[in-house]
């Protein structure tokens, strides 16, 4: 898997919803590809569980979060 973006949209508000972010790979069908998601305003660390649940690490917590990004 491979992660590109940013921890922040906006430099100045230092705003950290909606941030534009490419997630690609995942082998044997891990990830639904092709699409582009509308998340809502969930946090990138939701994004980050679900990925370390696909990367096989037992983790239900990164951050303030505790819940996996849907959808992914």
């Amino acid at each position: 898997m491979v992660l590109f973006g940013s921890g922040i949209r906006d430099g100045n508000k230092h705003a950290t919803k909606d941030i534009p972010t490419v997630l690609a790979g995942g082998a044997n069908g891990q990830l639904k590809t092709g699409r582009h998601l509308q998340t809502g305003g969930a946090e990138l660390s939701n994004l980050y569980v679900g990925m370390l649940k696909r990367l096989g690490v037992k983790s239900s917590k990164v951050g303030d979060t505790n819940s996996e990004l849907r959808g992914i």
